[in-house]
């Protein structure tokens, strides 16, 4: 499952408070699929809800697919927030 790093905790709690949360997609761009994301007020139909110290995280089923083995990670400059997907360390 996509692991969310304390930074992006923070970050989405800032950009989506209360019961909002980001909701990550995959969109369709010619024969790639690209990721999203929105602020949205609540998950839509079918997504995977992922909650972490209060930062709620919604899943379209194709982009949870594509993130399991993935961290979200974010760097916050100003009021402006960039979120990055890294590779998961493997526990030995």
């Amino acid at each position: 499952m996509l692991a969310l790093t304390d930074s992006a905790v923070d970050a989405i709690k800032k950009v989506a408070p209360g019961e909002a949360g980001l909701r990550l997609f995959a969109s369709a761009d010619g024969p790639e699929s690209t990721l999203q994301l929105e602020i949205a007020e609540e998950p839509t139909k079918g997504d995977e809800v992922l909650e972490v110290q209060g930062a709620q995280l919604f899943l379209e089923p194709s982009a949870a697919t594509m993130v399991e083995d993935k961290v979200l990670d974010a760097v916050q400059q100003g009021p402006k927030v960039q979120f990055a997907l890294g590779q998961q360390q493997q526990q030995p």
